[in-house]
């Protein structure tokens, strides 16, 4: 029912000229952030996260729209500080496999350039990440079952288990909420947390390792090729404030260095895994060479603290369906978008 609101809404605030008038008076640059790109009628929508994804339908209309409206630039270029007013980067993190079977062909249809980051240790591998094979979990064996192994993962380790209750009624929010408590795990913990529950629900998560979900470096150097840049989001996709800073210059400069020797380009930008961040983590980014990184944080290329801490607006398809609701989100002025 909200969606369906926004969607009214969206649609009157565009039509009746309202977000072209909002445009019109501005002129900083954006950074968009995707995640996966999938087909309508992909099965796997029905467990992952909702803001992992928008549709290939809905990408495509996005791509046309900015086109229309933006200056396409790289992300490299936000250094020149000649770059057009009103310009646009896209982004994609992770590396999954559908950023080139479905993202591709719409980028080079259009002539668009972009940057994919990589967690360099998961190109072209079956390794899902703990957060899908949560999701799928819970999908599969229904929350009442997930919880319970879940419960009994944390009495092992000697935690204490988190109030489930306020979330039960609501899958997609019961995920939500158990995906953000891990996340907040020591990281030692979360990995015991993880292969004990992948275990308990190995009739669920083996269904997932006969697919792979990654990027392989022979699409990573076809893209290469043709309009797309690589920057790096780690080695492992850790949590960088959640490890200890030696681990944070290796995790940096290892995937630098593999991206750089087999993609054979220097690699200066940068993704921070999940958006987090701080001062000492910013100082070694610096000290591994990287001249941009972006963060999850809402807000223009112009809002932006510094190049090593750029704003973006990440992108999802339940708030972004229609071109209305698409242009009222990137105006970053509309409440509730």
């Amino acid at each position: 029912m909200i969606l369906v609101k926004k969607r009214i809404i969206a649609a009157t605030l565009y039509y009746g000229g309202v977000v072209g008038l909002i445009k019109a008076s501005q002129k900083e640059s954006i950074i968009v952030g995707y995640h996966r790109i999938l087909p309508s009628n992909s099965k796997e929508r029905d467990f992952i996260q909702p803001g992992m994804y928008v549709t290939l339908e809905t990408f495509e209309k996005h791509i046309s729209y900015l086109s229309r409206n933006y200056n396409i630039i790289s992300l490299k270029d936000i250094l020149n500080e000649k770059k057009a007013h009103r310009a646009c980067v896209v982004t994609f993190d992770d590396g999954w496999a559908d950023n080139y079977k479905y993202a591709f062909p719409v980028l080079k249809r259009y002539n668009i350039p972009a940057t994919i980051f990589l967690a360099t240790k998961k190109v072209g591998t079956s390794e899902w990440p703990w957060t899908d094979m949560i999701s799928f979990s819970i999908h599969m064996a229904g929350i009442d079952k997930f919880i319970h192994t879940m419960i009994n993962g944390l009495v092992n380790l000697g935690i204490s288990p988190p109030e489930f209750v306020k979330y039960l009624r609501c899958r997609e929010k019961f995920t939500e909420y158990v995906i953000e408590y891990m996340k907040n795990l020591n990281p030692a913990v979360l990995f015991s947390l993880v292969n004990y529950i992948d275990s308990e629900m190995a009739t669920y998560t083996n269904l997932m390792k006969d697919s792979r979900p990654w990027l392989t470096w022979d699409e990573v150097n076809e893209m290469s090729q043709h309009g797309i840049d690589f920057g790096a989001h780690s080695h492992n996709h850790v949590i960088l404030t959640n490890i200890p800073l030696p681990e944070v210059r290796s995790e940096l400069c290892l995937s630098r260095d593999i991206l750089t020797r087999i993609i054979k380009k220097p690699i200066r930008t940068f993704c921070y895994p999940n958006g987090r961040y701080n001062n000492e983590v910013i100082s070694i980014l610096k000290e591994c060479g990287y001249d941009v990184a972006v963060t999850t944080k809402r807000g223009s290329i112009d809002g932006s603290s510094s190049t090593l801490c750029l704003n973006r607006i990440m992108i999802h398809n339940d708030m972004t369906s229609t071109i209305p609701m698409f242009a009222c989100v990137l105006t970053g002025k509309i409440p509730y978008f």
